[in-house]
């Protein structure tokens, strides 16, 4: 799930970068209609974006694929970081004007001489993460969901979990897979972290996988006797397998010295 996440990610900052080298959208801002249809086009070749906007270094609305703000971009870390150079992805937020947590893509775009001139945003909705976790339930009870670096659900199977706080305190976001058991509720829980982290990440996400520890251990035993059955059934085949090349073997054998 962490792997999936991160690709989707990677492919999202690839994509704001792509349109951010296209020559259509470093056009000046008299040409403003020109860049929105460049924009509406790339957007549809992009339908993971909720919008892609042009602004310009003081975060003012040069010309977007869908009508938007008008210099909210100045409080994104991502478009800060835009500035100096470098593309990065924003932590989750809400969207103004809805409550639908956004993740924000910010690249700069640079003309000719290689300045950077304005930055190119896009915003993708973080209910699209959540359908990489969707499939990941564990027997009855057993759920995964993404957390941002101060504990939040932001991706979650249910919508309605997302920008919730995490009940479960995590320990620090581990450099791998990590698992720990915990009580919540009074019940005992196995908790499978990994972390979510690309290029640009201005904090780091983690994918939880929390499972009652009954069920993690029953889905253990089923596979530790699946493993074992495979295991079981292949020495059985090997033995055939070794009696058949014998016999093939020692039948010419004895005849030659009976005669």
């Amino acid at each position: 799930a962490a792997q999936s996440v991160r690709q989707a990610l990677k492919e999202s900052a690839t994509g704001v970068e792509t349109v951010a080298q296209d020559e259509g959208v470093r056009a000046p801002q008299e040409r403003r209609a020109a860049v929105e249809e460049r924009l509406r086009r790339f957007h549809s070749l992009f339908p993971l974006f909720h919008h892609l906007t042009l602004v310009d270094l003081d975060g003012r609305t040069l010309a977007s694929s869908t009508y938007r703000y008008r210099g909210e971009w100045r409080r994104l870390e991502a478009f800060d970081r835009a500035k100096s150079g470098k593309t990065a992805i924003s932590p989750s937020h809400l969207s103004v004007g809805s409550m639908d947590p956004m993740i924000s893509f910010a690249t700069p775009v640079r003309d000719g001489d290689g300045h950077t001139v304005s930055i190119l945003v896009g915003e993708i909705p973080v209910r699209s993460v959540s359908s990489l976790v969707v499939g990941l339930a564990v027997g009855s009870e057993g759920r995964a969901f993404v957390v941002n670096s101060i504990g939040q659900v932001i991706a979650h199977p249910d919508a309605g979990r997302l920008m919730e706080q995490w009940g479960f305190s995590a320990p620090e976001t581990p450099p791998d897979l990590k698992l720990v058991v915990a009580q919540e509720d009074g019940r005992d829980y196995l908790y499978a972290v990994a972390p979510v982290t690309v290029e640009g990440m201005l904090e780091t996400w983690s994918v939880v996988l929390r499972v009652p520890t009954a069920e993690a251990y029953a889905y253990f035993l089923r596979t530790q006797r699946l493993t074992l059955f495979i295991r079981g059934g292949t020495l059985v085949v090997i033995g055939l397998v070794a009696a058949g090349l014998a016999l093939s073997i020692s039948r010419p054998v004895r005849r030659v010295i009976a005669a």
